[in-house]
């Protein structure tokens, strides 16, 4: 993974050198040169988990027989959805403010061991419903042909529908509604007669700590735990202006 976007990348900083022949028609001229918004949408998938820091201390756990230390881990990340409107704005030439709400399903199970035995104690499955509002920059390389990679980067806030506890699907405390994050991606555009479609991979990192102080009666030590978690997710996008 990491060796293919070093490739990426590397491929991104090289500006492509204009072909002494056109050989292939240049579609939505217009609209890539001279106007100054655009207007889209975005459809796309992601694998969403979470980054935990384990307390690694004695908790008591209900209807467990003694004292036990809990380590843990999201054992099978989850895969959701998004969908979003786009509004681009052109600063100048190849650098562009990109922005535009959206909706994102997504679902992240936590899983708890006993740390000495390894004994799986508890799953707690995280139902996440994100309404997302992204500030990206977005630089571009010089269009060759019909054909043009960027990278972008920026801050994300998102709200989190889903965060609450819910003691029947086994989640005994809630996550913090609201989430900044930091997202940073490579993509591609490709222009055709009547629209541009933008293939894009993108990281976003929460920058809090997700795990809030509201717990469930009888069982903080799910919430003792855990001395830190953060948001991870890798999104694969396609954006239509």
């Amino acid at each position: 993974m990491k060796r293919l976007l070093h490739i990426l990348l590397f491929l991104l900083c090289i500006s492509p050198v204009k072909s002494q022949v056109q050989t292939q028609e240049l579609y939505l001229l217009h609209y890539d040169y001279e106007r100054s918004w655009r207007f889209g949408m975005t459809l796309g998938l992601h694998v969403a988990d979470f980054h935990v820091t384990n307390d690694l201390k004695i908790v008591n756990l209900p209807d467990f027989p003694h004292s036990v230390v809990l380590q843990t881990e999201v054992t099978n990340p989850g895969l959701g959805f998004q969908i979003a409107g786009i509004i681009d704005y052109k600063i100048v030439r190849n650098l562009h403010l990109r922005t535009g709400g959206g909706i994102c399903f997504g679902q992240r199970e936590l899983s708890y061991y006993d740390a000495l035995s390894k004994e799986l104690i508890h799953k707690m499955p995280f139902d996440s419903y994100y309404i997302d509002f992204p500030f990206h920059i977005k630089y571009e390389t010089n269009r060759h042909s019909n054909f043009r990679p960027y990278i972008l980067g920026g801050f994300n806030i998102k709200y989190n529908f889903g965060c609450g506890i819910n003691e029947s699907k086994g989640v005994y405390f809630a996550l913090n509604a609201v989430e900044p994050f930091y997202d940073f991606g490579i993509g591609f555009d490709f222009f055709y007669y009547y629209f541009k479609l933008s293939v894009e991979i993108k990281y976003s990192g929460g920058m809090i700590n997700v795990a809030s102080k509201n717990v469930a009666e009888r069982y903080e030590g799910y919430r003792d735990a855990i001395s830190r978690m953060n948001s991870r997710l890798l999104l694969l996008s396609f954006h239509f202006e």
